[in-house]
């Protein structure tokens, strides 16, 4: 069952080296209804943006390879004028660390253990035209009440 989170719909590319952490972070963010696409390093993630585009990474800083700030870093040099919103995921929480990732060019930061009501709202803080709507209730609730005078609204 999804939960009404208000990120329904949203694509998000994880970066997370560790599978446990991996798994926990799909769990959560599809029960939100974002549809979620996972890399492991940053050599992953810069490929999995050469085919196709997100409407957020969820990146962790300590990754084999190629950490999260230097992917970072890269992604806004070749990508200058994407809007492209990164959230670093990290289990450091020393001073001076959020600094050092808005210096990388990441958005923000959440710290591990994600908690799902922080990631829900870190996701809207950076997501704010999108919006979860009933449109079943909302057309039945308009013809309900246009009932009345015999005529409907829209045909839908």
């Amino acid at each position: 069952m999804i939960g009404n989170f208000g990120v329904s719909g949203l694509h998000i590319l994880l970066a997370e080296d560790d599978a446990l952490n991996m798994k926990v972070l799909q769990l959560m963010l599809r029960h939100m209804g974002c549809s979620v696409d996972t890399a492991s390093n940053g050599f992953e993630v810069l490929l999995a943006l050469e085919r196709q585009s997100y409407d957020i990474i969820l990146m962790n800083i300590c990754m084999p390879r190629m950490d999260g700030l230097t992917a970072t870093k890269i992604i806004r040099q070749r990508l200058p004028n994407e809007r492209l919103k990164i959230i670093a995921l990290t289990a450091s929480g020393f001073q001076g660390f959020r600094e050092k990732c808005l210096e990388a060019g990441m958005d923000d930061y959440v710290s591990k253990p994600v908690k799902m009501g922080e990631l829900a709202e870190m996701l809207r803080k950076y997501w704010p035209l999108h919006y979860d709507c009933d449109w079943n209730g909302l057309r039945n609730a308009i013809c309900a009440c246009d009932a009345r005078r015999k005529t409907r609204l829209f045909d839908v």
